[in-house]
């Protein structure tokens, strides 16, 4: 039976069981990593959980950005310009754009990446094809931080088919396998309680996985080697 943590509410529930929770999460496998994954937002909803990333880089290091998810390359420009105006109150100006992922190398001169939102499965796709996901895992493991928002969330849970509910695969992507970063749960965006159908679809799916973290707008999970911390309200985790 599928039950669900409400970390809004501070309990969980499941027929005649409660149990009380706390904001972090403990996990029992210990690895390397900061992972900062955003429900989705926009400046006024993200900026509690803009001031938190600020505080977890130096803001004089560069920040790698990447729009890719975007449908179309001319955002990419528009998108940029709004990323350095959001980061810009927080001391954060060294901001890079990269929209060719086989170009970068993603190393020490960078203090963290942040994974714009659009399409998962465009961007899963060239994250793959490009090799940036070995990238990405080494750049976690020597001490980086992802930041992810929408799209950019889900590619880090084990799988994007049961939270991709209302994004074409535009791309023809065949393996939908993320890059299970998220302690092997999916990660859904833009979650809101009140639309059955979503919530049907992640129960199903999370049948088949360890479960689904649901993050609402304005809200986000952080997860540092063996914890997962939730910032702002919304976050429902579903449990098989």
């Amino acid at each position: 039976m599928s039950f669900l943590l409400d970390i809004r509410v501070g309990h969980a529930m499941e027929t005649g069981l409660f149990f009380h929770l706390t904001k972090t999460i403990t996990l029992l496998r210990r690895v390397s990593m900061r992972l900062l994954l955003s429900g989705g937002s926009d400046a006024a909803e993200s900026e509690k959980i803009d001031k938190f990333f600020a505080s977890q880089i130096k803001a004089e290091q560069v920040v790698l950005y990447v729009p890719i998810a975007a449908y179309e390359p001319g955002q990419y420009v528009e998108r940029y310009k709004q990323i350095k105006s959001r980061f810009q109150k927080f001391g954060i100006t060294n901001i890079e754009m990269c929209t060719v992922l086989s170009t970068v190398r993603a190393d020490s001169r960078y203090s963290a990446i942040y994974i714009d939102g659009g399409n998962t499965f465009k961007l899963l796709k060239e994250v793959r094809e490009s090799g940036f996901d070995t990238q990405i895992f080494s750049f976690l493991n020597e001490g980086g931080i992802i930041y992810g928002l929408s799209a950019g969330s889900i590619i880090f849970g084990r799988n994007i088919m049961g939270t991709t509910y209302e994004t074409e695969n535009c791309v023809g992507l065949e393996d939908s396998r993320g890059l299970n970063l998220a302690k092997g749960f999916d990660v859904c965006c833009h979650y809101r309680n009140d639309a059955d159908y979503k919530r049907n679809r992640i129960i199903k799916f999370s049948a088949e996985s360890k479960g689904t973290i649901a993050l609402s707008d304005g809200c986000a999970a952080f997860i540092e080697d063996e914890k997962i911390t939730f910032i702002g309200d919304g976050a429902i985790l579903f449990t098989p």
